[in-house]
């Protein structure tokens, strides 16, 4: 798919991206199989679930980009077409996996308590309305998109105040970890320029 993006072939990307598609179906399934049995609260499985949507969706946006380009079948302008699949890869895939992994990676990392219940079920509702409603705005030209954007740090703001909950619900550390544990100041090195990004989408959304 790369190499037919070098060579401007759209044709070639059509197909390769499909192959794309396809494998990330094939990993949906079997991780949709895996995480039905898994001791983990429904409100964190329903990140990975809404994860995998997304980037379907993204997927098969990129696709009828890619034969848009050899039989124009999407109306709208190129620009906003592309953000709509590339804000919905971000945010709707990575920034919703990141969350729904965090839930479990975070409270063995610092060791902390482990967050369940309405609020982180809250935070990935909110996430996943923004992202499809900025998505649609893009695709549809829409001014709507600077209050998606709001929602999706509203999502985001749930899932930090999560993560301030773990710090304030310790458990006991291994007698064997070092301090500082530089593992857990990365991950928060991480949050804070998730928080920036955050700040800064919010405030050039509106010249985009």
């Amino acid at each position: 798919m790369v190499s037919h993006f070098w060579l401007d072939s759209p044709k070639g990307m059509v197909w390769s991206a499909g192959t794309v598609t396809l494998a990330l179906l094939w990993v949906a399934g079997r991780a949709a199989a895996a995480l039905r049995p898994a001791k983990i609260p429904g409100e964190v499985k329903l990140h990975f679930h809404l994860a995998f949507l997304n980037v379907l969706i993204a997927a098969t946006l990129g696709v009828l980009l890619g034969l848009n380009k050899v039989h124009p079948l999407l109306g709208g302008f190129v620009l906003t077409n592309v953000y709509a699949h590339a804000h919905l890869a971000a945010l709707g895939w990575a920034t919703m996996m990141v969350m729904g992994a965090g839930y479990r990676l975070l409270p063995m990392l610092l060791p902390a308590a482990l967050p369940e219940g309405r609020m982180v079920a809250a935070g990935a509702i909110l996430l996943e309305t923004g992202v499809l409603g900025l998505f649609a705005s893009f695709l549809f030209r829409s001014r709507a998109a600077g209050l998606f954007g709001l929602v999706i740090v509203a999502g985001l703001a749930v899932f930090l105040s999560r993560v301030r909950w773990m710090r304030r619900h310790p458990r006991p550390a291994p007698r064997e970890l070092r301090r500082p544990d530089w593992g857990v100041l990365h991950a928060l090195q991480a949050l804070v320029y998730l928080a920036l990004a955050a700040a800064l989408g919010i405030a050039w959304g509106p010249a985009v």
